[in-house]
């Protein structure tokens, strides 16, 4: 048998392959005793692979052995290691990996890369077919640490993409790192695989035979277990199994026997008493979960779901980390109905916010709160560099709730990007698209204290900055005391704020915004008082009127009683006191009116000492007079009027002037 020793002579080259950036072309191997070792990356470089692309390449080439006796080994690098068999370091990757046969030790260098396939951190193994062979391959963990992403025998670097079992066939291969074996039948022949040569599973290993295989143990051979026999498959034992090690079946179907154990018939043949498998859980679709048995189906429990959440597009999402069940909470955009208040002397406006949500969103709270404007002195740079196309300024010692601001003027249309870094941060790119006449001006408002460096750039002339100290005004929003339902109701709210709603659920928050609406003039009205005359009153000349508003503006009526004003279902007839109020919301909630005239309906004539006499229009208002849409019964005034002369006869009433006799 000839033998070939390659060992990679530069830093991140592989030991048969490629170089430094460069992949691997196509590699075959068709049996001799093969010695490859990839070597280790110096500065930025990585690993390269024991056989395969250098470190830092692109994924080309097919690697294919067909026998042989082979060893890789890869190379370690701080930016990623070399995998045994596969991708260099810096994540590169490995194109197509085919193992017809031969005993192959393939082990990763030093860094999260893959025993075959994706070299380290993050290479991928795009494709690899096994169809005979006793294979074992290592991978190693990121930077040494097994927290750092699993290792894959035969994968991707980093422990991405592990390989697919079922493009497995005819072999024997052990996971190094894992301890861990696995046999695989010939899939030209039912899955069937032979030992036909003692085997020891040694402790603390395990053997499994993977689900679709049949191990067949020939006559005279011995399987010696010491560590543990995984049962997945099935087993056709025509030898000796041995050894005080542990045997583990496996049950596709099974009986319940209590709430601890089922039973069935193992691929192995035997019949065995397990415990219910556990991890397996049905979504009830009502907010809980029955976790059950996937063997013989028996529910153990059913709990309710336990939501972890975060933000995505907009909506709250919710994962169960029990079973995995998935929810969307969406939360709408706030709205706003206007309410007028006129029961007191003085018309108002309320603005009642709403804010939608799932009627899932149980532990929602909610936060509003309103703009208001501050002022305050920026603070001067205490540093400043200016090349042309990049300036900076330095602020030291900025205290807590300090303010950082800078103007900018354009001569012309340009565009700058700007990073304020310190203990807060903040970045923007802004855009201006014709020539400036003032300035504008970007606040950083109550900063956290500390220093900060103001960055700039720019390519172009035509911008002009100012950073130094100047008065500032800025919008902030404060919290609405004892506002934390979804709906909140603004009394007698100013037109033009603007508010928000701080909505949490868990871990996650969204916010939603609503400007209050303008409040219009209402004109072209004019209140004028009537002398009753037994007819209505509408208390008002001219026709209302809003600019920029064409939609309905209604009309009601109120009466003076006591000091308060109560509503009257239609225009008033009796002498009294009166209100008449025009209002109206506009259909897209931006603007609203409410103005209100007050008017007098006067008697005709008053006696001198003020009594009323229940006859001419001197009575209270709304009393002993029928008022449009009132229900009062006129038979009274018919029954006054029809009274008998000769029941009024030798009276004697006196009237005093200007009093019209009956």
């Amino acid at each position: 048998m000839g033998a070939l020793t390659a060992t990679a002579s530069s830093a991140g080259y592989a030991g048969i392959g490629g170089n430094v950036w460069e992949s691997n072309g196509a590699i075959t191997i068709n049996g001799g005793e093969i010695i490859a070792t990839g070597s280790n990356g110096v500065g930025a470089a990585g690993g390269g692979a024991g056989i395969g692309s250098g470190d830092r390449a692109r994924a080309e080439g097919t690697i294919t052995i067909n026998g042989g006796d082979v060893t890789a080994t890869g190379g370690t690098g701080e930016y990623g290691a070399g995998a045994g068999i596969g991708g260099g370091g810096n994540s590169s990757s490995a194109k197509e990996i085919v193992i017809t046969g031969g005993v192959i030790y393939a082990e990763a260098g030093a860094n999260g890369a893959a025993g075959i396939g994706g070299g380290g951190h993050d290479g991928l193994l795009e494709k690899i077919v096994i169809t005979g062979g006793t294979i074992t391959a290592k991978g190693t963990y990121r930077n040494g640490s097994a927290g750092n992403g699993n290792a894959n025998a035969i994968g991707g670097g980093g422990g991405r993409n592990a390989a697919d079992p079922s493009d497995f066939s005819n072999c024997m291969i052990t996971d190094a790192q894992a301890k861990a074996t696995s046999i695989y039948g010939d899939k030209d022949n039912d899955g069937i695989a032979v030992l036909d040569n003692d085997y020891t599973i040694a402790a603390g290993t395990t053997l499994e035979i993977p689900k679709g295989t049949t191990l067949v143990i020939e006559s005279g051979v011995i399987l010696t277990n010491n560590g543990t026999f995984i049962h997945n498959g099935g087993l056709d034992n025509r030898g000796t199994v041995t050894g005080s090690g542990t045997v583990v079946h496996h049950l596709s179907s099974g009986t319940a026997v209590n709430a601890e154990e089922h039973e069935g018939k193992c691929g192995c043949g035997e019949t065995v008493r397990m415990a219910h498998d556990s991890g397996n859980y049905r979504n009830n679709g009502d907010g809980t979960h029955t976790e059950y048995c996937s063997i013989c189906q028996y529910e153990k429990a059913t709990a309710a779901h336990s939501y972890s959440t975060w933000t995505e597009n907009d909506a709250f999402m919710q994962n169960c980390s029990i079973c995995g069940a998935q929810r969307t909470i969406t939360v709408g955009s706030v709205s706003g109905k206007v309410q007028f208040d006129t029961s007191g002397p003085d018309v108002k406006a309320d603005l009642t916010l709403q804010a939608e949500a799932s009627a899932d969103a149980e532990g929602m709270s909610w936060q509003w709160q309103k703009m208001e404007t501050k002022t305050a002195l920026s603070i001067a740079p205490s540093e400043s560099h200016d090349d042309g196309y990049y300036q900076s300024y330095t602020y030291r010692d900025v205290p807590e709730g300090g303010t950082i601001a800078f103007r900018y003027q354009a001569s012309g249309p340009c565009s700058f990007w700007y990073y304020l870094i310190g203990p807060d941060y903040f970045g923007e790119e802004i855009q201006v698209d014709e020539a400036m006449s003032g300035y504008e001006t970007v606040v950083f408002p109550e900063l956290p204290a500390g220093t900060y460096t103001l960055e700039i750039f720019s390519m172009q002339d035509v911008l002009t900055l100012d950073a130094q100290a100047t008065q500032v005004s800025y919008g902030v929003y404060a919290d609405i005391s004892g506002a934390t339902n979804a709906s909140y109701t603004v009394p007698d709210f100013e037109s033009g704020v603007q508010y928000r709603v701080q909505i949490h659920l868990a871990n996650g928050t969204l916010m939603r915004e609503y400007r209050s609406p303008e409040r219009l003039a209402i004109t072209g009205v004019t209140a004028q008082d009537a002398q009753y005359d037994g007819s209505a009153h509408t208390g008002y000349t001219g026709t209302a009127a809003a600019a920029g508003y064409t939609g309905k503006i209604a009309v009601t009526y109120q009466v003076k009683s006591e000091g308060a004003y109560r509503d009257i279902s239609s225009a008033p007839v009796d002498p009294g006191q009166y209100r008449v109020l025009f209002t109206f919301d506009s259909q897209d909630g931006a603007s609203y009116g409410i103005e209100a005239l007050e008017f007098t309906i006067t008697a005709q004539d008053t006696p001198a000492d003020g009594s009323d006499t229940g006859d001419n229009g001197g009575t209270n208002p709304g009393e002993g007079v029928a008022q449009t849409g009132d229900s009062r019964n006129l038979l009274s005034w018919a029954v006054l009027l029809c009274t008998s002369a000769a029941g009024l006869a030798g009276a004697g009433f006196a009237y005093k002037k200007g009093r019209k006799r009956v």
